[in-house]
């Protein structure tokens, strides 16, 4: 309302600034042939891109949260998912290779990796982003 000089026009202007950054993430991410993701700090999916979608046949809604646990082949989610909580509490890289299903029942030897990205200034974990690699699809195994 002050010509751009007004708390309340800077905090808009840094707000905009804010959603753009985000949206052009989201559109480069799209962009990448290989599937990836990002997750919260307690490693909760908040975003999976359209190579993930094309990949595995899920949609964005249904790997939210937790949600993303369903596609870990159910003798290795276990395993998986003690590996994610102690990078999540260790503040680590995590890395690790699985069975993994589609949405179609297919079940895919896969290869991830999610990298913490902390604060610049505190260290904290803001988010971690991450990417699969589908190593060997093993079509008509049992999920």
């Amino acid at each position: 309302p002050n010509g751009g000089s007004s708390l309340y026009d800077k905090i808009t202007s840094t707000e905009l600034r804010t959603l753009t950054i985000a949206a052009r993430t989201d559109w480069l991410c799209d962009q990448l042939d290989r599937p990836n993701f990002e997750c919260a700090a307690d490693g909760a999916n908040v975003r999976i891109n359209a190579s993930f979608t094309t990949q595995f046949g899920y949609s964005p809604a249904e790997m939210l949260g937790q949600r993303w646990v369903r596609m870990i082949h159910d003798d290795d989610r276990e395993r998986v998912m003690n590996e994610w909580a102690h990078a999540i509490d260790d503040r680590r890289m995590f890395e690790s290779s699985y069975r993994a299903k589609t949405r179609a029942g297919v079940v895919m030897r896969v290869r991830v990796i999610a990298e913490p990205q902390p604060h610049p200034t505190t260290g904290a974990i803001l988010r971690w982003l991450g990417r699969i690699e589908i190593v060997k699809s093993e079509t008509g195994a049992a999920a």
